[in-house]
């Protein structure tokens, strides 16, 4: 289990202050994306209270380049889309917390392209006081692969692990339910905005998380999912925890998506090792690529599951 360990290195975030009001209208200014809004948070040096405090100081980063020359309409409009964001998230109970506040995720800061803001309905203190495993996996497992999916679950919160997953059909349901069998907690990470529930059918699934978990996003009230986004919350997935375990997933799924995030984040990857009536068959066919490529560690028992575990809060006491 050695090629599991891993090392960590924490960025430096300077702590000044800034309204939440203006990080959303940055978001939203034309030709800032998010990893230059990012680079512009990180590197305040000044508090900014006032739209006036908000402009000197963009004028004055001629270090990080803009795409666009900004004008004071375009101030004012990204000002008014942010007041908006902010009255109707409160509507959801829906709160904010951005990449300079202390109860950001650290794992999450961590990361190469953390969020700016995440969104969440729930604790979000859980994402940091408790070790995280990411539990995640086709949409369609075999009904082994569903059961699997549920003890996996129910072994981490044994550990005292918060199981983060995505809220999908298939093992991410699984695991979510499978930590609020054992009374433990859960995290899901969504590709769209909180005021909806994809799929509909866990939205009283969504509503237990809330309760014993957290409901976060990247993506304001009223965002839509699509293709992008869910890749984008994969990586999300990935840079919460100090590692992945995928139960069931094939070569070109989506959640091959969240394995390379975890290897490009230099955390844990491990993987269902699938039973021997289940070798060739497709549904497993991304679990023997990443374990037979030495990109994951496969688990076929509990002697192999503790070891994984001891290894991941091993990394998150360095």
């Amino acid at each position: 289990m050695d090629r599991l360990i891993t090392g960590i290195i924490t960025p430096v975030i300077m702590k000044f202050k800034i309204e939440k009001q203006f990080i959303i209208a940055l978001l939203h200014l034309p030709g800032i994306k998010r990893k230059t809004a990012y680079k512009l948070l990180v590197n305040l040096d000044r508090d900014i209270l006032s739209l006036g405090e908000l402009i000197e100081y963009l004028s004055d980063k001629g270090d990080i380049k803009l795409k666009s020359t900004l004008s004071i309409d375009d101030f004012d409009n990204a000002l008014k889309v942010a007041w908006q964001i902010l009255q109707q998230s409160a509507t959801y109970n829906i709160k904010m917390v951005s990449v300079l506040d202390d109860d950001y995720p650290k794992l999450l800061r961590q990361s190469n392209d953390p969020p700016v803001i995440l969104n969440y309905i729930g604790d979000i203190t859980l994402l940091g006081s408790k070790p995280t495993i990411a539990i995640i996996g086709t949409r369609d497992p075999s009904p082994y692969g569903e059961r699997y999916a549920k003890f996996v679950s129910d072994f981490f919160v044994g550990k005292g692990f918060n199981i983060v997953s995505g809220l999908a059909k298939g093992c991410d349901t699984a695991a979510h339910l499978g930590a609020i069998a054992a009374n433990g907690v859960t995290s899901a990470v969504l590709a769209h905005g909180l005021d909806k529930v994809y799929p509909k059918e866990n939205k009283a699934l969504a509503d237990q998380i809330k309760q014993c978990g957290v409901l976060v996003s990247e993506y304001f009230i009223g965002t839509q999912m699509s293709k992008k986004n869910f890749i984008e919350r994969d990586r999300i997935q990935a840079g919460l925890s100090l590692g992945t375990f995928i139960v069931e997933c094939t070569i070109g799924s989506g959640t091959m998506h969240t394995a390379k995030y975890t290897k490009d984040y230099e955390r844990v990857l491990a993987v269902m090792k699938p039973p021997l009536r289940d070798y060739n068959e497709t549904r497993v066919s991304g679990n023997q690529m990443l374990s037979q490529t030495g990109k994951a560690v496969a688990i076929c028992d509990n002697y192999e599951l503790k070891n994984l575990s001891i290894v991941l809060l091993s990394n998150q006491a360095n």
